[in-house]
């Protein structure tokens, strides 16, 4: 009900959850009026509900799924070009290099972009985190998210090693 009357605005981030309810037990204009919030406010988190969204039993839900995620394709590829025009001005700047390799890695896994990319995205985010880590090489969590490419490209003894040898 707060959705279709705008009322769910909040200054707390939208939580994936209630928008998967939306989709398992909301009527068509609910299911509307949350893809609508879920496009303008864009996360890779809701993901997952794009993706129950383009398997709708209604061809309006797919329909909006469809354009919604071919826009959410297309700020993502003006983001990028963005970040990397920053890039290629400042590849220096740990800050600059961080957010491309955040970018390529926030993206690497939605599920929503064509699959041939996701790898390319994984190995993109994993060479900006090391180029980061060149200048950064306290910053664990950074750490972390390099061995959790490695283990979702199914590099296992390179994630063991790399996570060892961070650990180390």
């Amino acid at each position: 009900e707060d959705l279709e009357l705008g009322l769910d605005e909040s200054t707390l981030d939208y939580s994936v959850i209630p928008f998967m309810d939306v989709f398992e037990i909301g009527n068509e204009a609910q299911k509307r009026s949350a893809l609508s919030r879920m496009t303008s406010r864009f996360h890779p988190r809701f993901s997952p509900v794009f993706r129950k969204a383009l398997h709708d039993e209604s061809s309006a839900i797919r329909v909006q799924a469809a354009t919604a995620v071919s826009k959410i394709e297309n700020q993502f590829h003006d983001r990028l070009l963005r970040i990397s025009y920053l890039y290629r001005e400042n590849s220096k700047n740990p800050v600059i290099v961080k957010a491309l390799a955040d970018h390529y890695d926030d993206y690497a896994f939605t599920g929503l972009l064509d699959s041939e990319r996701e790898p390319i995205n994984r190995n993109k985010a994993r060479e900006h985190y090391l180029e980061y880590l060149s200048m950064k090489p306290e910053d664990v969590e950074t750490r972390l998210r390099v061995g959790r490419l490695l283990v979702r490209s199914d590099r296992l003894n390179e994630a063991i090693d790399w996570l060892q040898q961070s650990l180390d």
